[in-house]
């Protein structure tokens, strides 16, 4: 234990060096240190993620920190997301970036904290998506009731989400109002995109012939999504189906 955490002591100082070095450098070659700095998964390692957080002014860099923060997990790393979504005078990227973090980290503050930003409907809460995004890297059995509750939402970003969460389901409720988005010519089609999912996950001839319903009518951008799920059909009777379209 005590030659690991020399070991470990020393990728960190070697990491420091490199992170300085870089502070010229594109991002993709300053965000892979950064991420190996958070996978040593230290009490050290948050104390210098933090440190140069504060000192960093790069916008992209900082997502990155807050991110390796979040891959972390420890302790302090998790009380400082924390911190940063609870501050409304933060800046928004930093909020949502740090929200996104909080989504790797298992305890039960962190998806307390996810799940409190989630349910909250206000128009105003602008970080809203960013928590439901958080909240899809948490088991299903856990978010199914507030998947179910967005499937009606107003926004349609939200509803596309919560179809893509309850896609592996399976289940019939949520491909009705699958279906019905797919087939309402009102409906955005990053809505549609969504609500092919859990037709996906079921397969089958029905959900062949949905499929083959709307590429015949919806744009370029649907039609791509489409023709790989027909592509990779390999049951025959949804191939006979396939054929007769």
């Amino acid at each position: 234990l005590l030659l690991c955490a020399v070991l470990l002591h020393d990728d960190l100082e070697a990491l420091k060096q490199k992170f300085e070095g870089e502070r010229t450098k594109p991002y993709a070659e300053r965000t892979a240190t950064i991420g190996k700095i958070g996978a040593l998964k230290t009490d050290d390692a948050a104390e210098f993620l933090i440190s140069a957080l504060h000192s960093e002014k790069e916008t992209t860099v900082r997502s990155s920190l807050l991110t390796s923060l979040g891959t972390c997990g420890r302790p302090k790393a998790v009380q400082k997301l924390l911190a940063i979504i609870r501050d409304e005078t933060a800046e928004f990227a930093a909020r949502s970036s740090a929200l996104s973090a909080l989504g790797q980290v298992k305890s039960e503050e962190a998806k307390e904290a996810i799940l409190a930003i989630a349910k909250n409907k206000d128009p105003k809460n602008n970080l809203r998506t960013a928590a439901l995004n958080a909240l899809s890297r948490l088991p299903l059995s856990e978010t199914e009731a507030i998947w179910r509750d967005a499937l009606t939402d107003t926004q349609p970003t939200v509803r596309g989400l919560a179809f893509r969460a309850l896609a592996p389901l399976q289940d019939k409720t949520v491909l009705d109002l699958a279906k019905k988005a797919i087939e309402d010519p009102k409906e955005p089609e990053s809505v549609k995109s969504a609500a092919i999912e859990p037709w996906k996950a079921v397969g089958g001839p029905e959900a062949v012939k949905l499929f083959l319903a709307a590429a015949a009518t919806s744009d370029s951008k649907i039609r791509r999504t489409i023709l790989p799920i027909l592509s990779a059909l390999v049951d025959e009777p949804s191939i006979t189906v396939l054929y007769g379209g």
